[in-house]
C-alpha cells in the first residue's frame, strides 16, 4: 500500500516493489481509474504494462456527467426532476418498486436531456456483454457517434473521454480485470480516515487498516 493520488504514487510503489526483490517487468497490466496523473505515472514507471480501465470507473464517469445534466435541467424542471438523483444513478436492478414506477414516469419526458442521457448510458452498458474486443469496438463507434449527435454537452464530453481511453476499456473486456473489490474496501477505508484525526502519522492509520481489513487471526 502506497500513500498518494498522483503520478508520484507509482514511483513510491515501484521503489518499494524493487526493494522487496520485485522487477519492473513483473507488472504486465495495471487496472486503474482514468486520472491524467495516474496515467502519466503508470506510463513513466511501467512503460510496458498495459492499462486497464474497468467497468466501475467507466460507469462512474458517465454517471457523473448524467448528474451534472440533471442538476442543470432541474432549475427549469424542478417539479419533474426534484429528488430523482438516485433513481437515475442506481443500478436498475436495485430500484425499489416505487422507484421503478417513478422511473417509468420519468422516461415519458423524452425531450429532457437527462432522459436522453440516461438512455444513452443504458445503451452503452451493453458493451460489457461483448466477449470479443473487436465486436465491442464496432459497437462503441456507433454509440460514440450517437452520443456526439445528441448535442448534449456533458454526454459529448463523456463520449470523447471514453474514446481517448478505448484501448484500456477493451483491455478490461479482454482480461476481465476490475478494481470492484478494492473500491468496496475503499468505501470502508473512508470510515477509518474519518476516525483518524488523532493519528500522528499515516503509519498508524495503515496499521489500523490492516487490522480491520486484513482478516488477521490471533488464535
Amino acid at each position: 500500500m502506497r500513500k498518494g493520488k498522483d503520478a508520484k504514487t507509482f514511483k513510491k510503489f515501484k521503489n518499494k516493489y524493487i526493494e522487496k526483490k520485485g522487477k519492473e517487468s513483473d507488472i504486465k497490466t495495471i487496472c486503474m481509474n482514468m486520472s491524467v496523473s495516474f496515467k502519466s505515472g503508470a506510463k513513466e514507471h511501467f512503460p510496458k504494462a498495459k492499462l486497464v480501465f474497468d467497468k466501475f470507473h467507466i460507469i462512474k464517469l458517465l454517471n457523473e456527467q448524467l448528474n451534472k445534466i440533471r442538476k442543470r435541467e432541474r432549475k427549469d424542471y424542478k417539479d419533474i426532476l426534484n429528488k430523482t438523483k438516485y433513481i437515475f444513478l442506481k443500478n436498475p436492478k436495485n430500484l425499489t418498486n416505487k422507484q421503478n414506477e417513478k422511473l417509468e414516469q420519468l422516461m415519458e419526458y423524452k425531450y429532457l436531456d437527462t432522459v436522453k442521457a440516461y438512455s444513452l448510458i443504458l445503451e452503452f452498458k451493453k458493451i460489457f456483454d461483448y466477449k470479443k474486443p473487436a465486436y465491442a469496438s464496432k459497437f462503441f463507434k456507433k454509440w460514440y457517434e450517437k452520443a456526439l449527435n445528441s448535442n448534449i454537452p456533458e454526454m459529448k464530453k463523456a463520449a470523447k473521454s471514453l474514446y481517448k481511453h478505448i484501448k484500456g476499456i477493451l483491455m478490461h473486456l479482454k482480461t476481465g480485470l476490475t478494481n470492484a473489490k478494492i473500491e468496496g474496501m475503499y468505501s470502508k477505508l473512508r470510515t477509518f480516515t474519518k476516525r483518524a484525526y488523532d493519528f500522528k502519522s499515516f503509519k498508524y492509520l495503515s496499521i489500523t487498516i490492516f487490522f480491520a481489513l486484513g482478516k488477521l487471526s490471533f488464535s
